[in-house]
């Protein structure tokens, strides 16, 4: 469950000055990054599965839907844990990359990991084009 982090959460000036200063330490922290993406293990994906969770959770309550939207990284690699966790949990989840399978479209600026307008054109269609496929029936 999400719970507020206290002060006795925080690292203590030691393990700030670790984190960062060290290459180390990065270097773990890539790897539990990596971890949580490709198998969904680890504090970073336990945060965000409850995250999503809590998300849910909420839409539920209120009755509404959500929709769950993929945005890679520049280089569009998978992300294996989250298209699992959607599966799984049946919330509804778009993953753009088989879309776009050979496709060389400019989604991102140049130079820059934030969406250019022909991104942000192209995720804007595919939740039109989902919302008008999940609301016609």
């Amino acid at each position: 469950a999400l719970v507020r982090a206290g002060e006795k959460d925080r690292p203590g000036p030691i393990a700030s000055w670790f984190e960062g200063h060290s290459r180390v330490f990065g270097l773990f922290r890539r790897a539990g990054w990596k971890l949580g993406e490709q198998v969904g293990l680890g504090s970073w994906w336990t945060l965000n599965r409850a995250l999503l969770d809590a998300i849910r959770a909420d839409a539920r309550t209120s009755g509404a839907d959500v929709l769950f939207v993929y945005i890679p990284w520049k280089d569009w690699r998978p992300f294996p844990a989250l298209s699992r966790y959607m599966d799984e949990t049946g919330a509804a989840f778009i993953d753009p990359r088989q879309r776009l399978e050979g496709s060389h479209v400019p989604l991102y600026l140049p130079e820059d990991t934030h969406l250019s307008d022909a991104g942000h054109r192209f995720f804007a269609e595919l939740i039109v084009d989902w919302i008008r496929r999940e609301y016609s029936r």
